[in-house]
């Protein structure tokens, strides 16, 4: 009936989240490649797996393609024996090349250039799964990622822009009210980290005497992108030099590449920095001082919530059409 499977999620190869999440998409795409269909990754990172859950994945996504956001999580997947190519963005806001580079793809892997072909761009990809399921009457509830449609029964997430206020006002307590700040945002097109932006934004400008020194700057979709772009923020501020007392990043990759920014121009631990989301490394910048903060959402919340928003639905209760999960701050005192 499918001709094939393009699995798309950021957390697509960690534990992150949960064992679930990551053998779902392992199993899925390991139909696909069984049955010789289409078996694409898609926006894929991969970090620590459960040694059971790595062994799936060399096994089974083995005559997949996993395009992946960074080269961290290729060098993962090769070790496990997956394919894979570098180049995603998931906040799809990639600038079109010209047609001469489409036709040149399309002739490196056989074509003629005469036959007809049927590309699919993905544009607002999420959208249209929803838009079928709600045309054949079947109810909807989205968690996590929103759409740019509000055709569902509801969702289910973190109140970004509340949790970006959160932020703001723990980074203005911390310089003690007063001083410079800079944010380097994520990446245009991303509605979660533009609202988290957002939230800061407002509660730094509700402090008179903290300056928002900069907030123009985007990291991009990669830790290396972000530590570039972190790199050159902090130099253009000087920051060495004492021109920067806080800054703020909006998700996992933004926060990486500032701390090590902060690291490479020796202020880490100077300069307070509040970040967004976790991994292994960023709480442990939390404990070593690098890290004042970090804002985190509660993913268990998130999928209990989404459940038993759904079930209430289905057995005719009236549900909200949007569901906040909160956010909590982390930080070295409460770890």
């Amino acid at each position: 009936k499918h001709h094939g499977v393009v699995a798309c999620e950021g957390s697509m190869f960690k534990w992150k989240f949960a064992n679930a999440l990551a053998t779902m998409m392992i199993g899925s795409l390991g139909i696909a490649a069984a049955e010789n269909k289409l078996s694409v990754g898609y926006g894929a990172e991969a970090g620590h797996m459960d040694p059971l859950v790595a062994k799936m994945c060399g096994r089974y996504c083995s005559k997949s393609l996993v395009i992946t956001r960074n080269e961290e999580s290729r060098k993962i997947l090769r070790e496990l024996g997956v394919p894979t190519e570098l180049g995603t963005d998931t906040a799809w806001t990639f600038e079109p090349l010209g047609a001469e580079y489409g036709q040149k793809a399309l002739r490196d892997v056989g074509w003629d250039g005469k036959t007809a072909v049927l590309v699919v761009c993905p544009i607002n990809p999420f959208e249209w799964p929803v838009k079928a399921s709600v045309a054949a009457k079947i109810p909807v509830v989205v968690f996590d990622s929103d759409l740019k449609s509000d055709d569902y029964v509801s969702f289910v997430a973190t109140d970004n822009q509340a949790a970006g206020k959160m932020a703001g006002e723990h980074l203005a307590k911390s310089i003690g009210d007063k001083g410079n700040v800079v944010v380097l945002r994520y990446q245009e097109g991303s509605a979660s980290t533009a609202n988290r932006e957002q939230g800061f934004v407002d509660a730094i400008k509700a402090h008179a005497n903290v300056k928002l020194a900069s907030d123009n700057q985007y990291g991009g979709a990669t830790t290396e992108s972000a530590f570039a772009k972190a790199e050159s923020l902090l130099s253009a501020q000087k920051a060495a030099s004492g021109g920067v007392d806080g800054v703020f990043a909006p998700n996992e990759s933004t926060t990486f590449g500032m701390l090590l920014a902060l690291r490479k121009a020796n202020v880490a631990g100077k300069v307070k920095f509040v970040g967004f989301d976790s991994s292994e490394k960023l709480v442990a910048g939390v404990r070593e001082g690098h890290i004042d903060a970090l804002v985190l959402q509660d993913p268990f919340k998130i999928g209990y919530l989404a459940v038993k928003t759904m079930t209430n639905h289905l057995r005719g209760q009236t549900v909200d059409k949007r569901v906040d999960t909160g956010a909590k701050l982390v930080t070295k005192a409460n770890m």
